[in-house]
């Protein structure tokens, strides 16, 4: 399984959800070619790390 990253795309673990208030935020958020955050693992290869990426990668392969 991979990702296809997009710019400026968040993306949100299927199988979780985000409560109302957002106190959990299982998301993988990128700006520009930035991943700038996550509290979930999509798989075994996107761990919660501030990491540069070009826009229009796969990852995960």
């Amino acid at each position: 399984m991979s990702f296809h990253i997009s710019y400026g795309t968040v993306y949100i673990a299927p199988h979780i959800e985000i409560s109302r208030d957002n106190s959990i935020l299982p998301n993988l958020v990128i700006i520009g070619d930035k991943i700038i955050g996550t509290d979930c693992i999509l798989g075994p290869f996107i761990p919660p790390v501030d990491k540069e990426i070009p826009p229009g990668s796969d990852i995960g392969k």
